[in-house]
């Protein structure tokens, strides 16, 4: 019985190290999704400049 009770102490602390993980994991794809946010963003700007450069050379 008493290594019933072991297994399951156990077991629930690989449960909450598993939280944990999730939780830290969850973070990390949020964090993601922000970076690929402000890339693009960086992108459209660098890109109109790019846009508005070849614009002023047609002019010359």
């Amino acid at each position: 019985m008493e290594e019933k009770q072991c297994y399951k102490e156990e077991f629930a602390e690989l449960l909450r190290m598993m939280d944990v993980l999730v939780k830290q994991n969850n973070i990390l794809i949020k964090q993601n999704f922000e970076l690929v946010e402000a890339n693009e963003k960086n992108r459209d700007i660098i890109l109109n400049k790019l846009d508005k450069m070849h614009g002023s050379l047609r002019v010359l």
